[in-house]
């Protein structure tokens, strides 16, 4: 491209052709100390006149002309380093922004995790507390089972040692009970200790009784008590008469009236009928 080398103040021309060739014909005109700045204009401390280089076709300008491009470029220069500047503080905003939400983020997913771990902590402090609850029960029943089999055998082993220490009933004492079949419990139980140093209570009493009459083929104490005239009684009255009023009158209880009504029914001495079938009790 061609370039010239002008005269600022008198517009002479000095030499023509490339920019370095323009810039070496200045150099050799002005002085060996000339020097050519950054955007084509020699400068020299020797030499009254400022030479400039220009394009070829390029309008030539005055110095204020120059000054006011060179105040616009830098006008121009200042607001794109504004620019640059107000580019890289976004850029340093959008930063701290996307690092913020990146923290926010770790922050959150800590959380989240430090909440998950304290759920599972939970939940295996929950198991564990089960666990142990349910070896405790298992060990309550256990202890309970235990305890029972201990009692049962306690019990089993009392009973053995009892019938151990109880002596057979000899035939006095068989002979004495069989005479008194039919006396009271309270009267009966002194009087064999009495006699015979027996110790008896109403079961084992009663037990005795039954083992007897099996054997002997004794009546029970219902069936003893009862006379002819007792029967005539009953069997006269009861139609008319409740079963507490017929026990009144001969000395019984209503419950044996009724034992007694049932064994006449079943031997056909009475009629099965009854005026009041309330007060019999249903079997």
């Amino acid at each position: 491209m061609t370039h010239k080398a002008v005269g600022i103040e008198t517009g002479t021309i000095y030499a023509t052709g490339t920019h370095q060739q323009c810039v070496r014909a200045v150099n050799e005109r002005i002085s060996n100390t000339g020097q050519v700045d950054g955007i084509g204009r020699a400068v020299t401390l020797q030499q009254t006149e400022a030479i400039r280089i220009y394009r070829a076709g390029q309008q030539f300008e005055t110095d204020a002309e120059y000054l006011e491009r060179m105040e616009k470029e830098m006008r121009l220069l200042e607001i794109q380093a504004e620019q640059r500047k107000q580019e890289k503080a976004e850029q340093r905003k959008q930063e701290r922004i996307r690092q913020r939400e990146m923290d926010a983020k770790a922050r959150r997913e800590q959380q989240e995790e430090l909440r998950r771990l304290k759920a599972e902590q939970k939940r295996r402090e929950r198991v564990e507390i089960a666990r142990v609850e349910a070896e405790q029960k298992a060990a309550e029943r256990a202890e309970r089972e235990a305890r029972k089999r201990e009692r049962e055998a306690q019990a089993i082993l009392a009973k053995a040692n009892k019938k151990q220490q109880q002596p057979k009933w000899s035939p006095e004492e068989e002979a004495y009970l069989r005479t008194n079949m039919y006396e009271d419990a309270e009267t009966l139980i002194p009087a064999i200790w009495e006699r015979f140093g027996r110790r008896l209570n109403y079961n084992s009493l009663n037990t005795k009784k039954s083992v007897l009459r099996r054997k002997y083929g004794m009546q029970t104490a219902h069936e003893h008590k009862w006379s002819p005239e007792d029967d005539a009684y009953l069997i006269a009255n009861y139609n008319r008469m409740t079963g507490e009023q017929i026990g009144a009158h001969i000395g019984k209880k209503k419950q044996a009236v009724w034992v007694r009504v049932r064994k006449l029914k079943d031997a056909g001495l009475m009629e099965d009928e009854r005026h009041n079938k309330k007060e019999e009790p249903t079997c």
